[in-house]
C-alpha cells in the first residue's frame, strides 16, 4: 500500500507542470530565507530575482541558474526543466506536491 502512494505521489509531482518562476519561489520558501539574502548569496541583486520569480524575466541566463545550483547544491534540471528532484531528496517531491495540492483544493479527485 506504501509503495503504491509514493507511487502516485511522483507520478503526480512529474505531471504537474510549473514554471522555473514557481521553483525559485519553492526554493527560497524551503530554505527559510528573504529573497534579498538569496540575491545576495548568489551575487544578483533582489530586483533581478524578483523579475524572474514575478514572470517578467521569464528566461534567465545560464550564470543565473549555475549560481543558484552551485549556492544551494541544487539539480539544474531540476530549476531548468522541473525534472529530478531539487537536490535528490524524495522528501522534497512531497513537500512541493503537498503545498501544491494545498494551494489548488480544486484540482484533488474526489
Amino acid at each position: 500500500m506504501r509503495i503504491d502512494l509514493v507511487n502516485v505521489i511522483v507520478n503526480s509531482y512529474y505531471s504537474v507542470k510549473k514554471t522555473l518562476a514557481d521553483r525559485l519561489a519553492f526554493l527560497i520558501s524551503e530554505l527559510s530565507i528573504m529573497q534579498k539574502d538569496f540575491a545576495h548569496r548568489i551575487t544578483y541583486t533582489q530586483a533581478y530575482v524578483s523579475m524572474v520569480i514575478s514572470g517578467v524575466k521569464p528566461s534567465p541566463g545560464s550564470r543565473f541558474i549555475d549560481a543558484i545550483c552551485l549556492e544551494f547544491s541544487v539539480n539544474p534540471e531540476w530549476l531548468n526543466k522541473g525534472t529530478k528532484s531539487t537536490k535528490g531528496k524524495f522528501e522534497v517531491f512531497v513537500r512541493y506536491l503537498t503545498v501544491e495540492l494545498h494551494a489548488h483544493p480544486s484540482d484533488k479527485n474526489p
